[in-house]
């Protein structure tokens, strides 16, 4: 039996929420488009993961604990004369959704193959914070393949 997959590691960027899909109805048929907001980002985290775990997959049968951690910008508001205000808040409260933005990487990690569905998620932790003095928006990543 080969050891269990855990691995941790970082995608920077601007985190966006999963995109909803548009309906156009054309002739009196309806075709549905996949949403182009979040591609970019998806794309990274994909190259993410093919950078450092290349032809890696997760067992099909075993369950996967994911976390993840979004280091979203702080807007200059947050900022005075003096760098950050005293009553600047370290939780992001605002756009993204933390589902939508969740729902966006597990999307991701689904298309790069490392798992074939993410309904093997049995535990998911997400936070969404600002980031602190030079610390690059992004989202930390740990995928964890548990015991059956």
């Amino acid at each position: 039996m080969s050891p269990l997959f855990r691995d941790r590691f970082f995608v920077p960027g601007a985190a966006k929420g999963k995109a909803r899909p548009r309906a156009v109805a054309i002739g009196g048929h309806v075709r549905v488009y996949p949403g182009k907001a979040d591609l970019e980002w998806k794309v990274a985290i994909r190259l993410a993961i093919h950078a450092r775990m290349p032809d890696c997959q997760i067992d099909v049968t075993s369950p996967v604990r994911v976390a993840l951690r979004f280091l979203m910008q702080r807007p200059k508001a947050h900022f005075g004369a003096k760098g950050l205000k005293p009553m600047a808040p370290t939780l992001h409260v605002g756009k993204p959704d933390i589902d939508n933005a969740a729902g966006a990487v597990m999307d991701a990690v689904t298309e790069s193959g490392l798992w074939l569905d993410d309904n093997r998620v049995v535990e998911l932790f997400a936070t969404k914070v600002y980031t602190v003095k030079d610390e690059v928006p992004g989202v930390w990543i740990e995928i964890e393949e548990l015991p059956r």
